[in-house]
């Protein structure tokens, strides 16, 4: 069976493509690989590899083909074995990773990868049985070691501990609840076992650190989602100096830093505070971001004795970024806490300072630079960041002393200019006069734009007002913006403030939007609604803007805002309609401007038909 399962093996990867010969041999294989020999004959290829008559090379399909079969039959036939059966299958597969640790007759790089996968399975189907595996697969890596060969070892260690987790959540289906969560008390005590051999790896051979960290990945909390305190946390990986190994390689390499820093990041997730280290390990991690400050506002330009472009420079800053928000998203009461300045004295900070509004400035400065990547996951933070009834952020304003509050306050009002900013579109696109355009650059930035929306609709809705004042002072931040927009004669800007301030038409809603507002003439006649002098204020604003496509689209966006939320007068409609007429000087906005004046005609027309039924 052997012989004839690699001569089909050669034929479908070796002949015809297309031809009968290898039809018949593909279907030879696929009913083959349900039989019962199949096992045998796959074992038999793999101890016996064909070779190249001439170099004596082993011949790569047979080899490929002999390993699928014994993976599928192990993952799917297992318990259709008996233990000695199973038993000369792990022995042969651990035979066979030895001799690739040892020697450069083994097994190729995607077969091995095979086999580690296939022995992690079955040390996860055998765990009542193979108690004595881990000492088994470390003899493959002590034996690579033994004949200066342990990168093999180590690549062969990580890959059987990474597919692990994978394999128990494959299995899970299959265990009934009480076997099951036996099953994860019993490999969670092998976590150890695995930052040992990661940050071994990790510190003595750099050139299997992509193994190494996908392997680590593997294991972060959450890699079996229905049980999600499963896996290593930050917890763990703070006290074993593994935290500290994972910061340099975020900081410094920047092909495996985004890795990195999302092992960090999803470290902290699903562990709360108050479980043992985890104070610790977040506080330490946070003292590491701001030692980079200084990084990523660009007052310095290196973080290692290497020069960087700026590319790199993004990628690292992406790194923090993404680290930043995980520990204020998960773990805020740890960072903001009026108490925090007493804890910092322990990781050996001489400068007295409230730690809380130090990270608080990180996160602005993430905010602010100019990399979609690095702003975006800030904003669910300042999202949360002034609801009262928030328990992702932890924050409370009240938290701090008054010139605490005042510089939260000033935070907040840098925030939002940087986020203004982020939402302006590049030079280039703005000598275009154009609307829209395909670029993945633009693209990018009207997505964030929708989010940086929504984000300062919920922060202006609870703005702290002033002395005595309830939050959600949100007519003094659109006035801000309004003022800002009346002095702007930089097209994008204006554009950008145009867009977020239509978003800002929802804080003022007076009508749902499911009614409709001509339908009250009274409302035509005298609105009362408190805000209409500042929304309308903008209309003055945008009578002495310059004239640009994208300006047009902002005013006639912000008028289909304004009249879906409030019954407006019919001379608001004019006044909109005389600005809206001068996009129709330019081709990219003549569709939009001629579509927009009809609208402004039809509701004309339906106030002038309501006010003459009245009289």
């Amino acid at each position: 069976m052997a012989e004839q399962l690699s001569a089909c093996a050669r034929q479908l990867f070796e002949g015809v493509s297309g031809s009968n010969e290898q039809c018949a041999a593909n279907a030879w294989l696929i009913q083959f690989q349900t039989r019962k020999e199949a096992w045998q004959a796959a074992l038999e290829l793999l101890e016996n590899p064909v070779r190249d008559p001439q170099t004596q090379q082993i011949l790569a399909a047979p080899e490929l083909v002999a390993m699928q079969i014994l993976r599928l039959k192990t993952q799917y036939e297992w318990a259709h074995i008996n233990e000695a059966q199973q038993q000369v299958v792990l022995k042969t597969l651990l035979k066979l990773l030895e001799t690739t640790c040892v020697t450069n007759a083994g097994l190729s790089s995607v077969c091995c990868r095979i086999a580690c996968v296939t022995v992690a399975d079955i040390i996860v189907k055998s765990c009542k049985t193979q108690t004595e595996w881990k000492s088994d697969v470390l003899r493959l890596v002590d034996a690579g070691i033994a004949v200066q060969r342990q990168q093999k070892g180590a690549s062969i260690l990580a890959e059987i501990y990474g597919a692990i987790p994978h394999q128990i959540q494959a299995l899970e289906k299959q265990w009934v609840l009480q076997d099951m969560q036996a099953m994860l008390v019993t490999f969670q005590g092998y976590g150890e076992d695995v930052m040992t051999a990661v940050l071994w790896i990790l510190t003595s051979i750099p050139v299997e650190k992509s193994n190494a960290l996908r392997c680590l990945e593997s294991w972060i909390v959450g890699c079996v989602p229905t049980h999600e305190t499963f896996g290593l946390s930050a917890s763990h990986l703070f006290p074993r100096g593994l935290l500290d190994v994972l910061f340099a390689i975020a900081f410094r390499d920047t092909e495996q830093g985004q890795l990195a820093a999302e092992i960090i990041a999803e470290s902290f997730v699903c562990t709360p505070s108050e479980v043992s280290n985890m104070t610790e390990a977040v506080l330490y991690s946070s003292r590491r971001l701001l030692e980079a400050m200084p990084f990523l506002r660009g007052e310095i330009g290196l973080l290692t004795n290497e020069a960087m472009t700026k590319e790199q420079q993004t990628s690292v800053c992406r790194c923090m970024s993404r680290i930043a928000c995980s520990l204020a998203i998960h773990h805020g009461r740890a960072l903001f806490e009026h108490q925090i300045s007493t804890t910092i004295a322990h990781f050996g900070s001489d400068k007295q300072m409230h730690f809380s509004i130090e990270f608080l400035e990180f996160l602005l400065a993430c905010s602010s630079y100019d990399d979609i990547d690095v702003v975006q996951p800030t904003l669910e933070i300042w999202f949360f960041f002034l609801d009262n009834y928030s328990f992702q952020s932890k924050v409370k304003c009240q938290h701090l002393h008054a010139t605490q509050n005042e510089r939260v306050l000033s935070i907040l009002s840098r925030l939002v200019s940087s986020l203004i900013d982020r939402c302006k579109y590049p030079q280039w696109f703005i000598q275009r006069q154009q609307l829209v355009s395909d670029d993945p650059d633009i693209e990018a930035i009207t997505d964030l734009r929708r989010e940086i929306a929504d984000t300062l609709l919920s922060l202006f809705s609870k703005w702290p007002g002033g002395l005595g004042k309830p939050a959600g002072d949100y007519v003094s931040c659109v006035k801000e913006m309004c003022l800002l927009l009346s002095d702007s004669k930089d097209i994008a800007q204006i554009d950008a403030l145009l867009f977020l301030l239509a978003y800002m038409v929802e804080l003022f809603d007076a009508v749902s939007s499911d009614s409709e507002p001509e339908d009250d003439v009274h409302s035509i006649q005298k609105p009362e609604f408190c805000g209409m002098s500042v929304l309308l204020g903008i209309l003055d604003c945008a009578a002495n803007l310059p004239m640009h496509p994208l300006v047009i689209n902002g005013v006639a966006r912000y008028l289909r805002s304004l009249s879906t939320s409030h019954a407006l007068q019919s001379n608001v409609y004019l006044r909109f309609s005389i600005i809206i007429c001068q996009g129709l000087q330019y081709p990219s906005s003549f569709s939009l401007a001629a579509q927009s004046l009809l609208r402004c005609s039809t509701h004309l027309s339906l106030v002038r038909y309501k006010l003459a039924f009245y009289v």
